[in-house]
Parts: C-alpha cells; sequence; structure tokens
C-alpha cells in the first residue's frame, strides 16, 4: 500500500477581514495589519515579482530607506514563519518577492474573478442557466469590502474595482431573474 502526502491545502479570504486557513484549520499567525497588508499586496499583485524597495517604500513611507528595507526583512521572515513548512508560495531572493498562484492555495478574489469570467463566457453562449450559477457563485464570495480593516491608500482603487464589479453581478442578476 502506498500513501501519498499531499500538503494541506491553503485557503485565504481576502473579502472581509483577512483569514488564512490551512486543511480548514485557521493559520493565526499572520496577525498583523502590516502582515496583512504585505500578504494582500503581494495576492493582489501576484502576476510579477515586487521589488523590495517598492514594497518597502509602500509599507513604510516615512522611514529612511535602509530602515524600510531592514523592516521588511523582519516582515518576511515573519511571514515565512508563519506560514506552513511546505509551503512554497512565497517566493524572494535578493531584489524581490512574489506570491506564487498554485492550485494548493484557494484564494477568494481569484475564485471571484474566474466566476465573473466564467458567468460572462455563458452569458455570449446565451446559457443563462450556467450565467446564473457563476454570478451566484461571485455574489457569495463577495462577502464584504477588500479587507476594511486596512487603511493602505494603495487598497483604494482595489476596493473600489471589487465593488463595481460586484454592483455589475448584482445588477446582472436583477435583470436575468
Amino acid at each position: 500500500k502506498v500513501i501519498h502526502y499531499v500538503s494541506a491545502s491553503m485557503r485565504i479570504s481576502l473579502f472581509g477581514n483577512l483569514r488564512i486557513s490551512v486543511a480548514g484549520r485557521p493559520l493565526t499567525a499572520v496577525n498583523t495589519n502590516r502582515l496583512h497588508s504585505l500578504i494582500a499586496y503581494l495576492i493582489l499583485h501576484c502576476d510579477i515579482p515586487e521589488p523590495r524597495e517598492r514594497l518597502a517604500f509602500l509599507l513604510w513611507p516615512a522611514s529612511r530607506e535602509s530602515q524600510a528595507r531592514t523592516n521588511l526583512r523582519q516582515l518576511l521572515h515573519n511571514l515565512k514563519r508563519a506560514l506552513p513548512k511546505d509551503c512554497n508560495l512565497l517566493v524572494t531572493d535578493h531584489f524581490a518577492v512574489q506570491w506564487r498562484q498554485d492550485a494548493s492555495c484557494t484564494i477568494d478574489i481569484l475564485e471571484f474573478q474566474a466566476a465573473i469570467a466564467e458567468a460572462a463566457a455563458a452569458r455570449a453562449e446565451q446559457n443563462s442557466a450556467r450565467e446564473i450559477h457563476f454570478l451566484t457563485t461571485a455574489a457569495q464570495l463577495y462577502e464584504d469590502d477588500l479587507l476594511p480593516a486596512l487603511y493602505d491608500d494603495w487598497l483604494t482603487p482595489f476596493r473600489e474595482e471589487y465593488r463595481r464589479r460586484m454592483s455589475e453581478v448584482l445588477l446582472r442578476l436583477a435583470i436575468i431573474f
């Protein structure tokens, strides 16, 4: 009998307050606003590696560059320690940091975007049952604004974009019904 070890699946929710769970259990070590800001920024920009300088300035705009870089190094260290040992989603080097998309980690905002894309495809195919299914899925995923407890300026355009998209979802559902 062969037993295959599969790394525990991770779920991250950015709608409402940040929640991270691994194999259904809450990951409580990611527990500061700075850690929340860092992981949210990396997830919302996961398509490209983020230069360390940009992250340091973004999270500590009033600090000297050397202090901001030191703070970022410590924050990344704390984030790596908080994540499961077998988690390879946080990719860092001396120049950049990136949150890698992987099937082992589901993220509500990515599921939201995928549901909206599937609804649009169903609408193009004139498959209203399928469109309703995916619009409803998107509406259920949007539990609250994007990270309302964080007051970072960089989050504002993301919040507004997700609100706009959610309004479109609800409007389309109202039109279909």
